[in-house]
């Protein structure tokens, strides 16, 4: 047909313009919500309770992205957790509850992603070190321990500057053997962590994407 040429033409000249728009964005910035698994610390020890956890719930973050080409990216990363502490008592056996705490995760690191869709959707893998913080209520002392994390996700995006970030991840902080956590200082009790240990926690988070 003599009009479908041209026709292709432009929408092949309209693609081309977005895809380009999109592959010059520079920063990503990602309020985002969450949830969180829960974590354990093993066997731990203290004169009234062993055997702490935090309990799962919702988180929230940002997450700060800047790009370092195609598809190589530098990542800042934020994510909070108002979490619940609970232990098994010595004496009798059952779940105490302990305090609350914040779990702050602070980290930096990179993420790989594809590009389908003229780079609109976009599929990625991600990494990052960085340090948690248990921040607790009360006379609890704050503990800092470095972390590392990894995992993936999918970015959608539906004009130049908004989108979506969907994603999951694992994060891993480190706890040394012989080390004394949690101290109360008013009690005079700690929690003593007899082995090396990971404590683990699970996150999903969704966001909204606002590119630059």
């Amino acid at each position: 047909m003599p009009g479908f040429r041209p026709l292709s033409i432009c929408a092949a000249m309209v693609l081309t313009a977005s895809s380009t728009q999109l592959l010059a964005q520079k920063v990503e910035i990602t309020p985002f919500a969450g949830f969180r698994t829960s974590g354990s610390f093993g066997e731990t020890e203290s004169v009234l309770f062993e055997d702490v956890e935090a309990q799962q719930g919702g988180s929230a973050g940002a997450n700060l992205t800047f790009s370092l080409g195609e598809s190589w990216q530098l990542e800042l990363f934020y994510s909070t957790q108002d979490a619940e502490f609970e232990g098994q008592d010595t004496n009798t056996g059952g779940e105490v509850h302990l305090f609350d705490a914040a779990i702050e995760q602070i980290h930096v690191g990179g993420s790989y992603q594809g590009r389908r869709s003229g780079g609109r959707i976009r599929p990625f893998v991600a990494a990052s070190l960085g340090a948690t913080r248990f921040v607790p209520d009360g006379d609890v002392d704050t503990e800092t321990r470095a972390s590392f994390s990894a995992g993936g996700g999918l970015k959608v995006f539906l004009t130049e500057h908004l989108g979506f970030r969907l994603q999951g991840r694992i994060n891993s902080t480190y706890i040394d053997s012989d080390e004394e956590t949690f101290c109360d200082d008013d009690l005079d009790i700690c929690v003593e962590v007899p082995d090396p240990v990971y404590f683990y926690q699970g996150e999903v988070l969704a966001g909204l994407i606002l590119a630059f």
